[in-house]
């Protein structure tokens, strides 16, 4: 039986206390927080006692539309509008939401523990909290499951709130749920958080409803790609 841990750090009992979960081959990894469970192995050690939390991801593929739309964006994001903040990531394609780039996930350190416990994270530590939380809820909106994508999504800003691509996101979800008001409203945020991937956003499908209108046009006139 394979063996996994839960990094939903802060928000699952399974996580804090690093308890190791066996699954039999062929389970879905999904820890029961709803958090994707990785596999124990990838605890690379760093330098001694020290680990390193390695996220493993698929395949690169160049913005491909899937079938249901979506993707992994493959152009650099802008930096995050926060001076201590680290530079947004790079996504990539997948069949549904938009999620970042593995390298950028794997940025916490063995304090992240000692600063959860304290109450005082770092900027750079709460934006690998968000974006686990983002990764999370991107199998969720594969699935159908609005609600508990959602729920990852609000995760994502409760940790850091200027992470531009909690609210592309939330644009996707909006669109699947035929709501296109509220998918414009996200979207002009993920704007306001530094986001100009306008190619990539045209050419994906699940925002095809939203880019092909005039209030898209409107919208990204008043912030002009960098």
């Amino acid at each position: 039986m394979g063996k996994y841990i839960c990094r939903n750090y802060g928000s699952c009992a399974k996580a804090d206390a690093r308890e190791e979960i066996e699954l039999a081959p062929g389970a879905e990894p999904i820890c029961e927080c709803g958090f994707e469970l990785k596999p124990l192995e990838s605890e690379a050690p760093e330098g001694g006692s020290k680990k390193k939390l390695v996220l493993i991801v698929g395949g690169v593929m160049a913005a491909a539309l899937l079938t249901g739309g979506g993707f992994w964006m493959t152009k650099k994001a802008q930096p995050v509008s926060t001076s201590s903040a680290p530079p947004a990531p790079a996504p990539r394609a997948t069949a549904s939401g938009v999620a970042p780039d593995a390298g950028q996930l794997a940025r916490a350190k063995e304090g992240v523990d000692a600063s959860i416990k304290a109450g005082a994270l770092a900027t750079d530590q709460r934006v690998v909290i968000a974006r686990e939380f983002i990764k999370a809820a991107i199998p969720l909106m594969q699935a159908g499951k609005w609600a508990d994508a959602q729920v990852q999504l609000d995760k994502a800003k409760a940790e850091f709130a200027d992470e531009p691509l909690i609210y592309v996101n939330q644009a996707v979800l909006s669109l699947k749920q035929s709501k296109s008001g509220d998918a414009l409203t996200h979207l002009e945020t993920a704007l306001q958080k530094g986001f100009r991937d306008y190619s990539v956003l045209e050419s994906d499908v699940d925002l095809k409803p939203l880019t092909s209108g005039d209030g898209y046009k409107r919208l990204i006139a008043r912030y002009p790609a960098k």
